[in-house]
């Protein structure tokens, strides 16, 4: 089991006779059997929740209210938002950021001055810049 009050997480793994819970402004479940578990989950301040299944996903999530006897199932390929944590209120316009954002890309900068112990950075990206400037 695994609680969040706000935040984001994607979960890859498979699942054999067990089954795991995601704690959220409402609550995600995996049902029990052989399956391939891949699903981005959020939720923001205002508990609007989002449940997206991923590729290689062959397993469905289980979504119940933590404050009522409410349950959705969100089938593989499905996506859907919980507004304010109810299930009564879904919407199928799941926003981009749904799960963890993408990783960034490290980038090359290059400035006038370097400061104190970043010589090595800065050997490196003139190095680099002057690979770029003799192509």
């Amino acid at each position: 089991m695994t609680g969040m009050s706000e935040g984001a997480v994607e979960l890859h793994y498979p699942l054999s006779a067990s089954a795991d819970t995601v704690l959220t402004p409402i609550s995600a479940s995996c049902c029990r059997g052989l399956v391939s578990f891949h699903y981005a989950i959020s939720a923001d301040p205002k508990g609007n929740t989002c449940v997206r299944a991923l590729q290689g996903n062959t397993a469905s999530a289980v979504v119940s209210e933590l404050m009522g006897d409410g349950t959705y199932q969100v089938k593989p390929g499905e996506q859907v938002v919980f507004r304010a944590g109810r299930l009564k209120s879904t919407d199928a316009n799941v926003p981009i950021e749904c799960g963890c954002p993408p990783p960034r890309e490290p980038q090359l900068v290059a400035s006038g001055s370097a400061a104190v112990g970043d010589a090595e950075h800065t050997r490196t990206t003139r190095a680099a810049l002057g690979r770029l400037g003799a192509s």
